[in-house]
C-alpha cells in the first residue's frame, strides 16, 4: 500500500466528512477545514514521493552491478570539460560584482578590499550554484544533441 494512501484513509477518519467552513458547529472542535486537510495531506505526500524516491537511490547504489568505469568515464566527461564554461560564467558574474561592489567601498575608503570580496563573494556564495546551473544546462544541451538511436535510452533512464 502507498504511503498516500495510507495517508489519506488516516486524514478521512481524523476529520468529518461533511465539515464545511459555513457550518463550524457540525464539527467537533478538533477537526479542520477541508482546505487544511488537503494542504496537509499533499504536504505529507510530497515527503512520502521523496522518501520512497530515496529509499530507490539507496537500493540501486548498493545493487550490483557496479559501474565503476563509466562513473569516471561520466565525471570527465560533466566535469572537467565544463570548466571553460564555469570559469566564462564566473568571470562575468565577478565583473558585475565588481561593478556593484565599488560605489559601496568607494564611499568607506575600502577600494582596496574589492578583490578580496569579490573572490569570497563568488567562492564561498554564488560559486556552487554559478557551477550547478551551468552544469545542468549543459548536461541538458548535451542530452539535447544527441542523435536518434540514442535519446530513447537516455529519455528511458530519466523517466525511471
Amino acid at each position: 500500500m502507498k504511503v498516500g494512501t495510507q495517508l489519506s484513509a488516516w486524514l478521512s477518519s481524523a476529520w468529518p466528512a461533511g465539515y464545511t467552513e459555513a457550518s463550524p458547529k457540525a464539527a467537533p472542535a478538533n477537526s479542520a477545514p477541508d482546505g487544511a486537510k488537503s494542504l496537509l495531506l499533499s504536504i505529507l505526500e510530497w515527503f512520502g514521493g521523496i522518501g520512497e524516491f530515496c529509499a530507490q537511490v539507496a537500493r540501486a547504489a548498493v545493487t550490483p552491478p557496479y559501474e565503476g568505469r563509466e562513473l569516471l568515464r561520466q565525471m570527465d566527461e560533466i566535469g572537467s570539460k565544463s570548466l571553460p564554461l564555469v570559469a566564462l560564467a564566473g568571470a562575468a558574474i565577478g565583473a558585475v560584482l565588481s561593478m556593484h561592489t565599488r560605489d559601496s567601498l568607494a564611499q568607506f575608503g575600502a577600494k582596496s578590499m574589492l578583490p578580496t570580496v569579490i573572490i569570497i563573494s563568488i567562492v564561498k556564495e554564488s560559486g556552487p550554484i554559478i557551477t550547478a546551473l551551468v552544469m545542468s544546462g549543459r548536461v541538458g544541451a548535451g542530452i539535447g544533441a544527441l542523435p536518434r538511436r540514442a535519446f530513447l535510452p537516455a529519455w528511458r533512464c530519466f523517466r525511471c
